[in-house]
This record gives structure tokens, sequence and C-alpha cells, in this order.
């Protein structure tokens, strides 16, 4: 920003300048008039609603990529995309690649299936609308963040072709070509799939472990999800024998983390304090933290303090396979499996552990084996579906709930304290009579005394079953499926799924874990404090692209039984790492938005080629990569950098923003009495945070420092104008609804355990629409520095709706007095529903008391995209004038 050419930062405050509108409200000077301009109105002040229908969302008809692969559950309104007359899927952007037409000579947006077909590369700057192009960098931006930062030209050559047997490669099916060959195709997959052995299977996983929900599939005719139903055993038990076979290759090839698993030092994670020269890396992060141990770091911890002393686990590595499958299979000799569909989950939840007082029982989400019946994929995506599916296997078998450790069921109300003789001692808990609440678990009921005696080291109150997840050697956060994830597979595998019918894979990844940047996504765990070394600044935070072609590798029978691959748990089972993005750590990052995934090596991969012995797969899915990359560079050079620079400098770039305003008006639209105050307060209190200050020149200095962001901060303070004034704070209970699910036997489960389960799972019900909610509300708060510099602790009784009215006009004000080019829209968008709200406010003040406090409606929208039309301030003329910014170009997009 900048007043002529002197820039926002050697601007001088003076408070003075800021203190423009008066408290008298009756007297308050408007604001002075904008241009003419569509939204400004003319003549009689009139409220005229958005042609926008929320409520009718649900029933527009669906795109061709929402009838594919489904739509946002969390479907976040804004007033861009709900003018449209479909409901969309947000996964793909709707003019990020035109393909070449199949049947016609028209542009056809990206196609839900053959996205991996060639493309065009001119005509994208040619915009039909600034809405349109408004919506391509909204979507562009979206879609980035959706899939963290892979580009959508890259779908294609990760889908591209599979690889079963050494150089049986056939295309993924994401081509029309390749569509028309399908059934050549399938036959292929169906003579290279892995063999299904279930007598070869570890007990846990056959047959009669398996428990089915009453289901109401009209389309496929099943009335109920169960392993008795022949079409959903045959695509089960090619999922079961994958997960077998891998586990069976973690326990012959002695893996470590599986070793972990089994054999581990549990304690808590202050045992160590006070005793030996170890300190944790962070303070506990919790009250009883517990600690899973590996066997190197159990040994290192005991030489440390006992180095004349010999290491008391130093057999563990001794055991045989034999040992370590008749321990795993002791451990999970009463885990059971059910099949139902997950209801209200964010997106797609893959499974779910629930622990009663005798069984743990898995719930796996049957998304992906309904899809796989009804057999609408393609052939790479039935490949990465299988694979999904049996990465959620192992996932909750690695989760402490079955095969480590219980989970939390309730929470020690215990004031810290070290090591386990101080439990009994405390008085606030009593292990005898809860000694039985979770047994045959892995470090729980089921581990030995002898595991859990390190000498003084581990000292777990041999009772104390409410063991939470443990973070293992001490890292950054707990949640032992991620970990053991990352242990088999060298990081945490993704898929971008939305809510529908399908299960369709869709941008598989793979990302670090601890997930960085800390606190960033959910159903990640406990998490320790940002100090630990797993958030450090400059840690790499990497994603890898996974080719398709890696779970058809997987689901081979070839790779199985190929003697030049003797170990194949090395490197994660052998993944492909060829296509991957690193962000360095620091504060600022964000999980979500990264530099799109590249081909690493470049050179290396030049050489193996050179000396042929670069795969013939490899070679494919690399070829189309840069076949692919330069179709897209093509179709964007010279425009689109520039472009979106200007785009994601401006006010319309502000995605949360745009969302609260949409929220906002749909929650006006409702009753009074319906309307949530405690949404509508949220999200008014968000948008004015940046300037909350007493302080003039701090106001200011916020204000400047904001840059494009600066017309949210006016709609906020609008917002709180058209809401009641609160006198009183209000905090609700989060309604939690119990969902029940009813697991029946198999025909294959014994008799004497043939009986119903019964499992509950509660869930904030209003979070399977818009996710997380708000509870509560303050009191209503004025910080205005513009007509009561330094004053804090306004009592509510002592705000009106003018004082938010008059903050927003001297936001305004500021610009005028600085002389700053402002966005036209935005001035004319916000000063008409300033005008609006402020009559309102004026005739209930001169017909006295009675009204509710609700201003008649909420008219505000979203200016149209124009980011460089913009009007200044001519105290001459006293009127704003139209600026022409590329003649007179300024610092910051305001």
């Amino acid at each position: 920003m900048a007043s002529g050419n002197q820039g926002a930062g050697d601007q001088t405050v003076n408070p003075q300048d800021l203190i423009l509108v008066g408290n008298s409200n009756r007297d308050a000077p408007p604001v002075p008039p904008v241009p003419p301009a569509p939204l400004v109105p003319h003549g009689e002040i009139l409220l005229s609603y958005p042609p926008t229908d929320f409520e009718a969302l649900e029933e527009r008809p669906l795109s061709p990529w929402a009838e594919r692969y489904g739509f946002p559950l969390h479907e976040k309104p804004t007033q861009l995309f709900d003018k449209l007359t479909k409901r969309h899927s947000r996964l793909a952007p709707s003019r990020s690649i035109q393909l070449l037409p199949v049947s016609s000579k028209a542009d056809p947006p990206m196609d839900p299936m053959f996205y991996g077909d060639e493309f065009y590369t001119f005509r994208f700057e040619n915009f039909a609308s600034k809405d349109e192009k408004d919506k391509f960098f909204y979507e562009d931006g979206h879609f980035s963040g959706l899939v963290a930062g892979i580009k959508p030209w890259q779908l294609g050559p990760m889908m591209h072709c599979l690889e079963f047997s050494r150089d049986v490669i056939v295309p993924g099916g994401h081509t029309f070509d390749a569509y028309l060959e399908r059934a050549t195709h399938r036959e292929v997959y169906e003579r290279e799939l892995i063999t299904v052995n279930e007598d070869s299977w570890l007990p846990f996983f056959k047959k009669d472990r398996w428990y089915g929900t009453v289901a109401s599939d009209q389309e496929l005719g099943i009335n109920m999800w169960s392993v008795d139903d022949e079409r959903i055993w045959k695509e089960l038990r090619i999922t079961i024998e994958l997960a077998n076979r891998m586990l069976n290759a973690l326990i012959d090839e002695r893996h470590e983390f599986l070793q972990t698993m089994l054999y581990g030092t549990l304690m808590y994670w202050d045992q160590t304090k006070g005793k030996m020269p170890f300190n944790p890396p962070v303070p506990e992060p919790e009250p009883f933290a517990k600690v899973l141990l590996s066997n190197k770091f159990s040994q290192s911890l005991w030489e440390m303090c006992r180095k004349d002393q010999p290491f008391p686990l130093s057999h563990v590595p001794n055991f045989d396979e034999d040992a370590w499958r008749t321990r795993l299979t002791s451990l999970l000799e009463k885990l059971t499996w059910g099949l139902g569909t997950i209801p209200n989950a964010a997106g797609r939840t893959g499974g779910l552990t629930f622990l009663d007082m005798q069984d743990p029982t898995i719930l796996v989400n049957v998304d992906a084996i309904r899809s796989l019946i009804v057999d609408n994929l393609t052939l790479a995506e039935r490949c990465s579906a299988q694979f999904s599916f049996t990465v959620t296997l192992l996932h909750e078998l690695g989760m402490n709930h079955s095969a480590c450790c219980v989970e939390q069921i309730f929470y020690l109300d215990l004031s810290p304290v070290m090591g386990a003789e101080k439990y009994m001692a405390s008085g606030k808990i009593d292990f005898v009579n809860i000694s039985n609440f979770l047994t045959a678990h892995a470090l729980g009921g089921s581990r030995t005394r002898s595991d859990r005696n390190i000498d003084g080291l581990n000292e777990l109150h041999p009772e104390d079953f409410t063991t939470p997840e443990p973070f293992v050697d001490y890292g950054g956060s707990a949640e032992l499926g991620y970990a053991f994830e990352k242990a088999i597979f060298g990081a945490v595998f993704r898929d971008t799924t939305v809510w529908g019918p399908n299960f369709i894979a869709f941008a598989k990844y793979q990302v670090t874990w601890p997930f960085l940047p800390k606190g960033q996504t959910g159903n990640q765990g406990v998490m320790v404090s940002a100090e630990h070394p797993d958030f450090a600044p400059q840690k790499e935070n990497t994603i890898w692209l996974i080719p398709a072609t890696y779970c058809s590798r997987m689901l081979s029978e070839a790779f199985w039984n190929d003697e030049t691959v003797p170990r194949k748990t090395d490197n994660g089972f052998h993944r492909i790492t060829v296509f991957m993005s690193t962000t360095p750590n620091h504060p600022n990052a964000t999980f979500w938005h990264r530099p799109p995934p590249s081909i690493q090596n470049r050179a290396e991969l030049e050489a193996l080629h050179a000396q042929g012995l670069l795969s013939k797969v490899s070679e494919i899915t690399i070829v189309n990569w840069v076949e692919r990359e330069k179709l897209w560079e093509e179709a964007r050079a010279g425009w689109y950098e520039v472009d979106k620079l200007i785009y994601d400098g401006s006010a319309w770039a502000f995605a949360t923003a745009r969302h609260g305003v949409a929220r906002f008006e749909l929650e006006f639209r409702k009753h009074p009495n319906e309307r949530n105050v405690f949404m509508l307060a949220f999200f008014a209190e968000l948008m004015t945070k940046p300037v909350w200050t007493p302080n003039p020149g701090e106001f200011i200095r916020g204000l400047n420092g904001t840059g494009a962001f600066w017309p949210w901060i006016a709609v906020g303070f609008l917002m709180m104008a058209a809401m009641p004034i609160r006198t009183q704070g209000s905090t609700v209970p989060r309604l939690i609804t119990s969902y029940h699910y009813w697991l029946y036997p198999s025909s294959a489960v014994p008799i004497d355990k043939a009986a119903p389960k019964n499992m509950t799972r509660g869930i904030p019900p209003e979070e399977r629409l818009f996710g997380w909610v708000p509870n509560e509300y303050k009191p209503s708060e004025l910080v205005d520095p513009t007509t009561r510099p330094g004053v804090t602790n306004i009592p509510p009784q002592a705000i009106t709706h003018f004082d938010y009215l008059n903050v927003a006009a001297n936001i305004i004000r500021h610009w005028m007095n600085t002389k700053t080019p402002i966005y036209t829209g935005w001035l004319n968008e916000i000063v008409r529903v300033e005008r609006i709200l402020r009559a309102q406010r004026e005739r209930e003040q001169a017909s006295g008391p009675g009204s509710s406090g609700w201003a008649d409606g909420w008219d505000f929208q979203v200016p149209e995209y124009d980011p460089l039309t913009r009007s200044v301030w001519d105290q001459e003329r006293s009127a704003w004038v139209n600026h022409d910014i590329l003649a007179n170009p300024i610092l910051g997009p305001v």
C-alpha cells in the first residue's frame, strides 16, 4: 500500500487522523459516496437477497466428477460455487485440463475417467467472465491444498500403466483407447493376481473372525455386509491375502518395528527422570504418558547406567520366526473383524476399532469393497483400492487397540507422579476393580511380567490397563497405526477421496509422519510440544506420489515369487520414490500447500537408462510425465504466473473468509430463533482479529499489515452490526450422537462365539455438515481505537450497533486520508451494506425500544473479481476517482 509514491511503512501514524466518526450515533457522518457502480444503491435502500439457494444444494444434479467420485461431506458454502446449477466434487479444477475431443470438436472439461489423455494447450487464458477467472484460481488453490500440492496433470502419469510380472505391462485405464481394450487388460490382471490360500492365513485373519452389519443397498441387492455373501468374500479375500503375505514377510525378515510391537519395553515418559543421565527430548505431553521402546533404545538406556551388567533383554533379537508368530497370534487371540459402513465420517474413514469388556473388534469400511463389486473402476483404480484396503487392515492391526496396547477408555485423575509404585498410594484409582476391563493385548493384560521388568527402568503397575497409545522411542506423536505404516512402508499413505456412493482412490501419495507442521492434520494421535525434534525448523516435510504400478506389483504373484527380490520388506516393500516434493518445516508452513512433486535424481535416472538398468515400466511412466509436464507448461506460458500472483495477492484469494461470509449468510436466512449465534459470532470475530487493539497506532499498523485482507476486516465489523448485542456469554455442551453398530456373526463363526456384538461410537452431529462448530460465545466486545483510543473492557451494555458501523466506516476513512488506491468493487459493496445497516439502526433508534437486535437481513455479496480496478479519494473533488493502476502502480494489493 502507498500514498502516492510513499509506502505504507513510511506513513507517520497520527491517531487523530483515525478519529473520524464520533460516537453520537445519529450524527455520525456517512462515508463519502463512491462512483456509480452496479452495487451502489440509488434512491430507496432495499435489501436484495442473492440469487443463491444454499438449502437447495443437495437437490441439484451432480456434475460428472461428483457423480463418479462424490462430493465433500463437510461442504463449505461459497457464493462463488453456489451460483452454479450443479453440485461439484471440488476435486477437479474445471479448466485446468482440456482434453482432446473424443467424439466432438467441443472443449470438454477434465474428464473424470479419461484424465490421462492428451489435452489442449491453447485458449487457456481466455475466460468468459471475471467470475470464471475467479473460480479458476479459487479451484486451482483448492485443488492444490486438497492434494498437498499435486497438480492435476500429474494424475495421468500416476495411473498411466500397471506392471504385474516383470515387463508384463498394461494401461491403467485412464485414456479412451485403454477403455476400449479394458476386457483384454482385465484378463491379464486376473491371470497375474496373487493366489489366495486361506489355509496359510494367520488365525486372526480367517473367515471365522468376521462379523457383518445390516445393509440396505438396493443397487447391489445386499441386505447384510457379510462374508457369507460370495461377492463380498471374493473381493475381501484378495485384500486379506495381501495383508497376510505382508505380515508374514515382516516376521520372516525379522522387521525391527514388528519386534518392537511384540517385545518392546513399555514404560512411563518421565520414569527415567532423576534416575539416569537421560532426559526426554521435551516435557511429558500429558500425565502418565507412555513410551514404547525398541530393543536398541532400551539397551542404550541400560548402558547409560548399567554398563557393568548384562542387558536383560539381550535375548530378544534371538527369538525366531515361530516365536514371533506364536506371540502375535496369542496377542490377537480374541480379535474379531466387522464389515459395515461408517456414516457421517469426515470424507472417508477406513476403519474404527472398538474395545469392550472382552474382545477388540475392528470395523472396516465397506466402501472400497462395494466399489470393487460394482466394478465401475479402471484397472489402476481397482489395484489402488485393493491396496488401500490392505493398508487399512495393517494400520488397524498396528494400532494400540489390538496388536500393542489398549485405548484410553477413561482419563486418569491423578497428579503427576514418577513410577508405578506411587499409583496405589495416590488412592485415586483402584486397579484391582478394573483389572479385567481389557485383556489379551500386548503390553497390557497379555504382556508377561518378565517383559515389563527391566531392573527399575520399566515400572508400569501390573494392573495398569489404562494405557493410551505410547510414543515409540520418545517420538513426537503417539499413533501406532501411523507409526506402523511409516516403519513398514517408509511413510504414511494418503488417498484423496470425498463422500459419496463410490470409493475411488484419487491422487495416492505418501507423506512424512509425524505430520508437519505440527497440529495441521486430523486424526494424528496425541502430539508433544512443537519443541520436539520431529517438528524442528528445517525438518524435511516430504510427499511422494505413488504410481498405481506399485499397487499392481504388490498384488502380483510374480513379485512374491521373484527370487531376485529375496527380501520383500526392504525400502518399504520396494516403494517407488521418483516423484516427490520436500519442503523445510518452518513456523508459518502449512500441511496443505507445498511445491508440487517433481522427478528427483534425474541424472541418476538418465544414467540407469543409459546402462539399460531402468525398468521398462519406470521408463514409460517417466516419459509420460515429461510429455504432460511440457503440455501443462505450454498451456500456462505467458499468462499464468502473473495472473496467479495478482489473484493470490488479492482479497478474493482468502478462502476461509469467503466460507465464513457464505456461512454467515446461510445462518442469517433462517428464522431469528433458529440462527446459530455461536457460528455467527465466531466468523464475525475471526474477521476482525487482525486489528483487535485499543491502540490507534497498532490499529493502523495492523490494518496496513494485513494487505489485501482489509476488506474482510470491515465486513467482520458489519457482521457485528447485523447481530444483536450480546450482554451475556453462553456455552452449550457439544451434542454427541451415539451410533450403534450391531455386528452379526457369519456362518463360519463357531457356535460358542456366535452372539451379536453391540458397539457404540459417539460423534458430534454437526460435524457431518460443516466440520468443527463453536459451542460458546462471549458477551459482545468492542475495542475501538477510532473513537475510544486506549479504552479496554467496554461493557456490552455500553456498546451499540453504531460503534461497529463506525469502525467499518473509519477503515474506509483511513484509505481516504492516506490517499491509497483500493479495490473499487470492495469499496462499493462495503459502503452499500454499511448504509443499509446504518439506515435500519437509525430507524430503530427513532422508533424506540422493541427491536430484536437482528438486522432485517444480510445482503453482502463478494464483488465480481476485478483486482485491477481501483479508486482513490480525491480531496479537492470530495469524491472517489478511478485510479489507473497500470499507469500508476502501487505497492501492495489493496
